[in-house]
Parts: C-alpha cells; structure tokens; sequence
C-alpha cells in the first residue's frame, strides 16, 4: 500500500509542474505596433500657355484674315496655332509666347517633337528655302530637363522665314501648303532637372552665385565682355571681364 502511495504523489507533482511551466510560457509574449500618421497637402499641375502673352515681332509679314490666314492665338491653354503666307524670300512671321508653371509643383521637359506633318524634322527635311525654329526667347535652344519650377516662367519664340539668299533654281515650282508641328512635352521635375542655359551678364549675379554656376560647369552662361568689379581692399578696385566662356584648342597644349 505504501507503495502505490509515493507513486500517485509523484505523478501528481509531475503534472503541477507541466501546469506551472505551461502558464510560465503564456506570460512570455511581445506586441510590436507601428502607428503613423501621413499628411498629404493640396497640390496642382499647371504647365500652359500664358494668356494674352504672344508678341509678334515687327516686321512679320501681314496676315490677310479674307485669305484664310490667321495670326498666332492661343487656342486653349496648351494648343496654339497660326496660318500665314510667305509670299517673297526674305518674308517671314516671328513671335513669342510665355509658358508658365502657375502649379504647385516644379516641371521639367521630358522630350521635344518638331514635325514637317507626321515626320520628325531632320537635317534636309525641309524645302531648302525654309527655316523654322522654335527656342527660347533669347535664341537659347529648347532641351530635355530644363527646368520650369512652380511660379515662373520661359518665354519661347517661333520663326517661319522664307529665305532670302537662295538660288532660283531652289524657289518652289507651285504653291505648297506646310503643316508644321512643335511639342514640348513637360513633366514633374526630378533630379535630373537643370536651369535653363540663359545668357546672364556678370555684374548682376553675387559672388557666391558666380562660384556656384562656375563650379557646376555653366561658366558658359556669362555673355562674353560682361564685367564685374572686384574689391580687392588696399590694392583698389579691379575690373575682371570675361573674355571668352569656351576652352579654345590652345588652353589644351602642354605648359
């Protein structure tokens, strides 16, 4: 009898402790919480044609509204068009219009289409005694990652001329009606986007500005012959011009 006693005590102290380890690993327990809060604010795109901001500049040819034609108008915010007739050689229609980034979000130019109707404009593929170009309005060409921050922006301008220096021979045998086309197509700017390349004049920018557009490779914005003084205390005021804003041949030769 003794026997069988221990044993059932035994066994019944086996299973307490089963049930006191058992509760022991139910208290071991973690909670990882994460909790955010994101806020979103009101944003806009708005890359368009500024109203009422072509300019035509003097000397274009006359538009004949009974003949069809039409001067440069903005037909809705990103379209324009115009319909003119270059009579002589040495005619031609120029005029610019603003583009503007009235959103809250800075662009960039993410390709650039030039069309003669439905092919891409190449060397050769217009009539010899064309041209047509479409840049800025300081003559700066149109690129790929300039940049048209929120609240600016770029005025661009269009020239048709039929030229006047040309052979008889290149003169059109009959009337020939032209469909040109030009897309800029804008996007949100990245880290890729630069400043437009435009001429700027030495004197108006500080010096910090200067160091920055030197060290960045845009040296070549300065219009040659610009000026700008140099303070150097007891040894007086300086002039320092820039004389040249690419690197000739000769600056590459040994010594």
């Amino acid at each position: 009898m003794r026997k069988y006693y221990y044993q059932g005590r035994i066994m019944a102290t086996v299973i307490a402790l089963i049930g006191i380890m058992g509760l022991g690993y139910a208290f071991l327990h973690a909670d990882l919480k994460i909790n955010g809060v994101a806020s979103i604010p009101s944003l806009s795109w708005n890359v368009r044609f500024k109203a009422n901001s072509i300019n035509v500049t003097t000397g274009s040819v006359p538009i004949d509204t009974t003949n069809n034609e039409q001067a440069a108008r903005i037909d809705d915010d990103t379209n324009l068009s115009y319909k003119v007739r270059l009579g002589l050689p040495g005619d031609f229609y120029e005029f610019t219009v603003v583009v503007e980034n009235t959103g809250s979000i800075d662009a960039m130019i993410d390709s650039i289409s030039s069309k003669l109707g439905d092919v891409e404009i190449t060397t050769g593929t217009l009539p010899s005694y064309l041209t047509y170009t479409v840049t800025y309005g300081d003559g700066v060409a149109i690129a790929p990652k300039h940049m048209l921050a929120k609240d600016t922006e770029e005025t661009l301008k269009v020239r048709l001329e039929f030229k006047k220096d040309i052979q008889i021979s290149e003169l059109p045998p009959q009337d020939r009606t032209l469909n040109l086309n030009f897309q800029i197509n804008y996007v949100q700017a990245d880290d890729t986007a630069v400043e437009v390349p435009h001429p700027r004049v030495l004197g108006d920018d500080s010096w910090e500005t200067i160091i920055s557009k030197v060290q960045s490779g845009q040296s070549s914005i300065y219009t040659v012959g610009s000026t700008k003084t140099v303070d150097m205390g007891s040894l007086g005021n300086h002039t320092l011009r820039v004389a040249n804003n690419s690197t000739p041949a000769e600056c590459s030769t040994a010594g």
